[in-house]
């Protein structure tokens, strides 16, 4: 947050006159600590304490004091409101978690222990807020059904990536997976990781299987591109590559499947049927995760706006539409979380709003002219009408949660690093 001046709040009031001045200079202060869209926790403590300040002045009278210790007794108010508030909102939380997922891709990545031990400390995280959630609406007498029902889901979700980091440290190089859970990989053009899901087989939807391992789990991944009539997933220096044919499952007769993408390295003919062997253990050293939105990249924001960058390093947002009707592929967006989000807002350039249509007026002396009436000229839209600048409200960003068996590593990792990481971390 900006500093800003306000040595002359502590200035002692001679008369009962400079009274005015002290309460504007007050409320000029919370004006000023909430221009960032919210008062925090810590901004109301600020106001509180110089409103003591002003309270302890000798020029007051008894009823300009009264005056400040309802001040003080709102800020008190507004804050514990505030705080029980955000405890309860259910979707700041979850987007709060999320935002932690998309850090941690973007900073462990490429380290499947960290990265689940990151992710495991950010589930912990969001149950003991909904834990505390559950206490405060049931000894109130509200109804904490929502937030029992998350809190399961959460549970749910912590324990498959509990399992899945210890599938991960008891794995041993050079052995086929053993573990119930796979990893779910998206990588853009590079072969750098952009985004890192974890989950049981057939979870999620789009990722093809291949021969591939991320700490022990097996690899499904996006494809990238295709070569020679070839689906071709890039991973660091590694290629996957197979058939877009749709095959027999070998091992559930009846059933078809999408045909494994292998590893360049892997033996002619083990392109067809269910991997048995063969499997290649991916070296962390080798890849590398995405951590910067380049020329010509996109990313998208947490209420799903998409985000292109210029060549002149400024950006192009996009509403109202999909990656389908751009024409982009999950591996050319990187999912970025709210503050770097915020701080790309002051480069954008141009707004594109998908949901505003450009329909050219009929020629007089088109075939059809006679048979069609024409739109009166005022429903005609200009095209620099189109786009639009739209706001986008501020939410505060979630604290960086390094991993707790592994604080020295994140934390070494997150000083050494340049570039919008550290951008990214010196804006909490």
């Amino acid at each position: 947050m900006a500093n800003f001046d306000f040595s002359g709040i502590g200035v002692k009031a001679k008369t009962s006159a400079d009274y005015g001045f002290l309460v504007d200079k007050l409320d000029i202060k919370r004006n000023q600590l909430e221009s960032d869209g919210k008062l925090s926790p810590g901004d109301y403590d600020l106001l509180k304490k110089e409103a003591q300040s002003i309270y302890a002045h000798p020029g007051l009278s008894e009823a300009q004091r009264s005056n400040v210790l309802v001040k003080i007794s709102q800020y008190d108010q507004e804050k514990k409101v505030n705080s029980q508030k955000d405890l309860n909102d259910i979707k700041r939380l979850t987007n709060e978690t999320n935002d932690d997922f998309y850090k941690n891709s973007m900073l462990f990545g490429n380290d499947p222990e960290l990265f689940l031990q990151s992710n495991s400390d950010a589930l912990r995280l969001k149950m003991e807020r909904l834990s505390e959630s559950i206490d405060q609406l049931t000894f109130a007498g509200d109804d904490a059904t929502n937030h029992i029902v998350e809190y399961q889901d959460a549970l749910s979700e912590y324990q498959d990536m509990s399992q899945a980091f210890d599938d991960v440290k008891n794995h041993v190089a050079g052995q086929s997976p053993t573990s119930n859970y796979v990893a779910f990989v998206t990588t853009n053009s590079s072969g750098e990781i952009s985004n890192v899901k974890i989950g049981r087989t057939g979870s999620n939807s789009g990722y093809v299987e291949t021969n591939g391992l991320y700490g022990g789990l097996q690899i499904y991944g996006k494809v990238n591109r295709k070569e020679n009539g070839k689906n071709v997933f890039q991973l660091g220096n590694e290629t996957f590559s197979g058939s877009d044919l749709t095959i027999q499952d070998p091992s559930v007769p009846g059933a078809f499947r999408s045909a494994p993408l292998l590893s360049s390295d892997t033996k002619a003919g083990k392109n067809y049927g269910v991997i048995v062997e063969s499997y290649k253990d991916m070296d962390p050293t080798q890849m590398k995760s995405q951590s910067a939105i380049r020329s010509g990249g996109w990313a998208e924001g947490s209420n799903g706006f998409l985000y292109e960058r210029l060549d002149d390093g400024s950006y192009k947002k996009y509403v109202n539409t999909t990656k389908d009707k751009l024409g982009i592929k999950d591996s050319d967006i990187i999912k970025i979380p709210s503050n770097m989000e915020q701080g790309i807002l002051g480069s954008i350039k141009e707004t594109v709003d998908g949901s505003v249509s450009n329909y050219a007026p009929v020629p007089l002396n088109s075939a059809s002219a006679g048979q069609m009436s024409i739109a009166p000229k005022e429903s005609q839209v200009p095209v620099e009408q189109q786009t639009q600048s739209m706001g986008t409200s501020r939410t505060p960003s979630p604290t960086v949660r390094a991993p707790s068996q592994s604080s020295g590593m994140a934390s070494d990792l997150i000083k050494k690093a340049g570039g919008v990481l550290k951008y990214i971390f010196s804006k909490e």
